[in-house]
C-alpha cells in the first residue's frame, strides 16, 4: 500500500497576508483540495495524510470530510519545518511505499502519478523532474559571478516516491552538520540512497507568488476542457 503524505503546514508568507497557504481558494476551492482528490483516485493509493499548520488542523479536516474524499485519512499538526511535517507524517504512515506531495502543487492529475509510479518500478526512491532549459548565472553583490552549466542539471518535483522504510531511515539520519532540506529526496541521498528521475510535467507548477495562482487556475481549467 501507499501512504501519500501532503506537507501543508507552510504559512505562505511570499502570497501576502492570505493565511496558511494551502487553503488559499484556487477556482473557488482550497488550493490543498485539488491534490488530495488527486491523489485520492491513483490505484495503490490507500491512505492520504495531512500536516496542517497547527491552528488549521481542524479546518483542514473540515474540508475534507465535506468534500467526502476517499482513501483521506487524518490531518496532524505539521512542525515547524518542511522536514518536521514529513517526519510526523512518517510516523502515522502505514504504508510500505510513500509519496510525498507538496499542496503547493495543485495541478496533478491521477495518470500522470500513475505514470511516474509505474517508472519507478522495483526502484526505491524516484523523483519527477524536468531538464533546465534556461541558461544559470550565478550572482555575487547583483552583479553575475559566472554561468553554471546546465548539463545534467534537472528541476525537481512533486511527487516524490519512496520505499517507507529507507525515507524513515534518512529522516533518522539527517542531514551531516544539521540544516534543513528543500525535499525529501536530498535526505535519502545523503545516506547514499540511488534516486530515480522520472518524467516530470511542465504544467505540475508550485504556486510561490500570487499570479501563480491564476496561472494554477488556467492549466486546471484547461486540462477539464
Amino acid at each position: 500500500m501507499i501512504s501519500a503524505l501532503i506537507p501543508a503546514a507552510g504559512s505562505g508568507s511570499r502570497m501576502g497576508d492570505h493565511g496558511p497557504k494551502a487553503l488559499i481558494p484556487v477556482l473557488g476551492r482550497p488550493m490543498l483540495l485539488w491534490s488530495v482528490e488527486a491523489l485520492s483516485k491513483v490505484d495503490g493509493v490507500g491512505e492520504i495524510l495531512v500536516a496542517a499548520p497547527p491552528d488549521a488542523v481542524e479546518a483542514v479536516k473540515a474540508i475534507c470530510k465535506e468534500a467526502n474524499i476517499p482513501r483521506w485519512r487524518c490531518a496532524f499538526p505539521g512542525g515547524r519545518s518542511r522536514r518536521e511535517s514529513v517526519a510526523a507524517l512518517l510516523r502515522e504512515a502505514k504504508g510500505d511505499r510513500v509519496l510525498i506531495h507538496d499542496a503547493a502543487r495543485p495541478c496533478i492529475t491521477p495518470e500522470w502519478v500513475s505514470t511516474l509510479l509505474n517508472e519507478l518500478g522495483s526502484h526505491r526512491a524516484g523523483v519527477p523532474a524536468l531538464p533546465i532549459r534556461d541558461t544559470l548565472k550565478r550572482g555575487n553583490g547583483g552583479v553575475v559571478r559566472d554561468t553554471v552549466p546546465r548539463d545534467g542539471i534537472f528541476a525537481v518535483q512533486t511527487p516524490q516516491i519512496f520505499d517507507a522504510e529507507l525515507l524513515r531511515g534518512a529522516h533518522a539520519h539527517g542531514i551531516p552538520g544539521g540544516g534543513d532540506v528543500t525535499d525529501d529526496a536530498s535526505l535519502v541521498e545523503s545516506v547514499g540512497g540511488k534516486v530515480r528521475l522520472l518524467t516530470g510535467d511542465p504544467r505540475n507548477i508550485k504556486v510561490t507568488f500570487p499570479g501563480d495562482i491564476e496561472v494554477a487556475e488556467q492549466l486546471i481549467t484547461g486540462r477539464a476542457g
